[in-house]
């Protein structure tokens, strides 16, 4: 269980910090938006909710293997509630800014998403 939690980790560790210096370059040289002052966290946030909810989801798939699609549902929802919760108040008016800082939000948010989907359908497969 340690072992794959580790894996976990540095798989989305690695994804999302290529995928942090990717977006900052396209931002700050390519891109006519301004740089989002919360892009960090965005992309520390969706890695922490990635991990703890992909933990809990390799812990569970070891004692009750009935209740993973409920609980990656549950995870997946409070993931999408602590988000919306925490970063829409920080929208500006702004459409273009908008659309930037949206688009800052859903890069880690996908990616972190696709990473964890990736990896738990990859885990569950070996321990059958």
């Amino acid at each position: 269980m340690h072992k794959s939690i580790a894996q976990l980790s540095a798989l989305l560790l690695g994804t999302l910090l290529l995928a942090f210096f990717v977006h900052c370059y396209i931002i700050e040289n390519l891109s006519a938006y301004p740089k989002d002052q919360n892009l960090g966290s965005y992309y520390v946030m969706n890695g922490v909710v990635s991990l703890s909810i992909g933990s809990i989801i390799i812990y569970i798939s070891e004692k009750k293997s009935t209740y993973l699609g409920f609980v990656f549902m549950a995870g997946s929802l409070l993931k999408f509630l602590f988000s919306f919760i925490l970063y829409y108040g920080q929208l500006v008016d702004d459409l273009t800014e908008r659309k930037a800082q949206v688009l800052s939000f859903y890069v880690p948010y996908g990616l972190s998403l696709i990473v964890e989907v990736w990896y738990l359908i990859r885990h569950l497969n070996k321990s059958l």
